[in-house]
């Protein structure tokens, strides 16, 4: 998606429920200065960051900024007169809800690349990191790294009031005091059995640790590598910490334990799963569980019991998930989600789209940062926006026996999303040129390729995603089979030790064996 470019309008569709009471109040205001206007001898002034349009009244101006709310109204004078007559909202803005703070690419740290897996939340003004290469602290406020520390290779982190606990997933917990950054001042080494199976998600608070360790059950320590207590379980993967309450995922269940004493934990609640948990952010009212391809579910704790509120698929998988009062981040490999915990479900606000992977993310406060692989990405919400979400392939592959190929085109936005071609390759045509895809909804356009189609090709489109204004397709020919020529293609990589990346391109090594290694981590 595109990041940086701003983009306001105004929108008939009656969506974005999130500003509805906002728009209510202020007609309320509006009317109010009409009334004042309609006393005196001439009009008064509009409050601030609004302006009168022709039929009289105060408009709400995109962002506060009067000119653009007059320059948009330019482009339908020949409305104003119907104006007050439609169903709809006028002024409702069309904005991206996530604005991109900073991104801070990735250095080499020790002649090794961090690869950023997970982030924690320290302060309104300053989050942590961790990879590979270590520890680092993040400026929110700028989206720049504050600092480094080389630790043990970090892939799983958690904090609580200045105490971090960095986890390789295998045998050992790093402790660091991070209360005085940009310092990072190690606190001590967790050494577990490193014949021990491989532990997972891990938990902070009020001084105790919890570690999943899938058949062993969800163990808690002290800082001191001390055993308090053990959560049996099945396989306990994701877990979570909040005083005396813990939960954790033990295979495709949620479970909820009384840990007032974790040498005599009860269990208090069980509820099913949609898939296995990968992550749990628990802030003691609220849960809410990353599941991978099953996607995220939240669930309430009342009274002891888990409430479920619902759950959503996301594009990608759920890797990571945190929870900022009723908004819910997540980090999707291919997308950070912004969803909101609603009295009728969860809704999808908005996303948007990594430089490289998005693995972890934290929030607090309005603000997310992603460990975004290479480097970390530093988000705002924007509460007074909302927009449709456009989520499209970006190939489509033909051949003459399967000549006929379906472009899905998703909104996961509030407002209906409006997609058109703007142009298609020559010899291929669509079953639709423009289609209308409501809040939530999916629709389907045909595009038929020619005969003997063989060399790649491209359709654009244009859209009202604030996000995502255009794109395109690309249109390729299909694998024929066995022995026949693979469509050209250029890579970055690099030979060992050698970590310079160089292009290296497939046609040049016609007649040799060529192997591609694709890999991962989760």
């Amino acid at each position: 998606m595109g990041r940086w470019r701003p983009a306001v309008e105004t929108v008939t569709d009656p969506g974005c429920p999130r500003l509805r009471m906002t728009h209510f109040y202020w007609s309320l205001i509006v009317l109010f200065g009409v009334l004042v206007a309609g006393a005196g001898c001439g009009p008064e002034p509009c409050p601030d960051g609004s302006s009168r349009r022709a039929d009289g009244l105060c408009y709400l101006a995109a962002n506060g900024d009067v000119d653009t709310a007059q320059s948009l109204d330019a482009d339908s004078d020949s409305d104003t007169d119907n104006a007050a007559d439609t169903d709809h909202e006028p002024g409702v803005v069309i904005a991206d809800p996530i604005r991109v703070v900073g991104f801070d690419g990735e250095r080499e740290t020790g002649g090794v690349l961090a690869e950023w897996t997970d982030a924690a939340i320290l302060s309104g003004t300053v989050g942590a990191i961790c990879g590979v290469a270590g520890v680092g602290l993040v400026d929110l406020v700028e989206g720049t790294t504050l600092a480094v520390r080389p630790t043990p290779p970090c892939l799983r982190m958690a904090e609580h009031d200045g105490l971090l606990v960095a986890s390789d997933r295998r045998s050992q917990l790093t402790l660091l005091d991070v209360r005085n950054p940009p310092e990072i001042r190690e606190a001590g080494f967790v050494i577990f059995d490193p014949n021990a199976i491989r532990h997972e998600d891990i938990a902070v608070h009020g001084g105790r640790i919890i570690v999943g360790w899938h058949g062993l059950g969800a163990r808690i320590y002290d800082p001191d590598a001390r055993l308090l207590g053990t959560l049996p379980a099945t396989d306990a993967f994701a877990v979570g910490l909040h005083e005396d309450r813990a939960v954790i995922s033990d295979g495709e269940e949620l479970v909820l334990w009384d840990v007032t004493d974790p040498s005599a934990a009860s269990e208090l609640s069980r509820v099913p799963l949609p898939g296995e948990g990968r992550d749990i952010e628990f802030d003691g009212a609220r849960v809410a569980v990353a599941m991978g391809g099953a996607g995220v579910g939240v669930w309430d704790v009342r009274d002891d019991t888990l409430v479920a509120r619902g759950s959503k698929v996301v594009p990608g998988a759920g890797l990571s998930v945190a929870l900022d009062g009723d908004d819910v981040w997540i980090g999707s490999w291919e997308h950070t989600v912004l969803l909101e915990v609603r009295e009728d479900g969860i809704a999808t606000i908005g996303h948007e789209t990594p430089r490289f992977s998005a693995m972890g993310v934290a929030a607090a406060g309005g603000t997310a940062l992603v460990a975004d692989w290479h480097g970390h990405m530093t988000l705002k919400k924007d509460p007074d926006a909302c927009s449709p979400e456009i989520i499209l392939g970006e190939a489509l592959f033909f051949s003459d026996a399967d000549p006929s190929q379906r472009i899905r085109i998703e909104n996961h936005g509030e407002v209906s999303l409006e997609w058109s071609v703007t142009e298609v390759g020559s010899g291929f045509s669509v079953s639709d040129s423009a289609v209308t895809v409501s809040p939530g909804g999916v629709e389907v356009v045909q595009i038929e390729g020619p005969p003997g189609h063989a060399a790649t090709d491209r359709l654009t489109w244009s859209s009202n995603d604030a996000d995502e204004p255009s794109g395109e397709i690309s249109l390729v020919p299909a694998n024929q089979g066995v022995g026949a020529a693979h469509a050209d293609f250029t890579l970055q990589g690099f030979t060992w030790p050698d970590r310079d990346a160089s292009e290296y391109t497939l046609s040049a090594h016609q007649g040799k064996v060529v192997v591609l290694d694709y890999f991962a981590l989760f």
